[in-house]
């Protein structure tokens, strides 16, 4: 895979996304429901491939406090989807949830540098959105970060 920067559509699998993953040294692990959990950014998530579209999904969720309105949510949805770039922020099945979703088009290949940008982008814009002053009171507070980072033997936690 090193040094052919497209991907053929028909080449683009789980494994193949994997594969770029583990290149850049980011840690995920594949899920039971066909997708790959991404822990190794700044935030959670998941990657799937729609094959019938095609694109390559990225996809997460974090929690609206216990007692926020829904118009208060549907507020909040709004100003995220004007403010942020790139993803679509919505309620799903569950309202208590400020969720997070992009599709990447595939249909002529997949520019691996730009598969690694925009899960970057995707995580990182997620986190803002879920640490922006301006909805702190909707949405559950992020845990505080460790003391020391530099401590490897700590367990890790999943965010979502």
């Amino acid at each position: 895979m090193e040094g052919t920067p497209l991907i053929k559509t028909s080449d683009i699998t789980l494994e193949t996304l994997s594969a770029l993953f583990d290149e850049a040294v980011i840690d995920h692990e594949p899920t039971s429901d066909g997708e790959i959990y991404v822990t190794g950014l700044s935030f959670n998530f998941w990657v799937g491939i729609d094959a019938d579209r095609p694109f390559v999904t990225f996809s997460t969720y974090w929690n609206f406090r216990a007692d926020v309105s829904e118009i208060d949510t549907l507020r909040c949805l709004n100003a995220l989807n004007l403010d942020l770039m790139m993803l679509q922020f919505f309620i799903g099945a569950n309202p208590e949830r400020l969720r997070g979703h992009y599709a990447l088009p595939i249909h002529d290949g997949l520019d691996r540098r730009q598969f690694l940008h925009t899960a970057r982008m995707f995580a990182d814009i997620f986190r803002t959105a879920v640490q922006n002053g301006e909805h702190a009171n909707l949405i559950e507070a992020w845990p505080p970060e460790p003391e020391c980072q530099r401590d490897s033997t700590r367990e890790r936690k999943l965010l979502n």
